[in-house]
């Protein structure tokens, strides 16, 4: 499976580099949503709460 995967990132990087780029930031934004939901959902459990700051 991953073969195929390598496969059509290397296809797709050699057909259209721009396209290849919106990819790579689709993948890094589903990433980093997914670490900053984890990341709340831990701290929630552990009794921090999550609150704007107020200057």
């Amino acid at each position: 499976m991953m073969a195929g995967l390598n496969e059509f990132f290397v296809a797709t990087f050699e057909n259209s580099t721009v396209y290849f780029g919106l990819l790579v930031v689709l993948a890094m934004t589903v990433v980093g949503v997914a670490l900053g939901t984890a990341t709340e959902v831990i701290l929630r459990l552990l009794g921090f709460k999550g609150e704007l700051l107020k200057h």
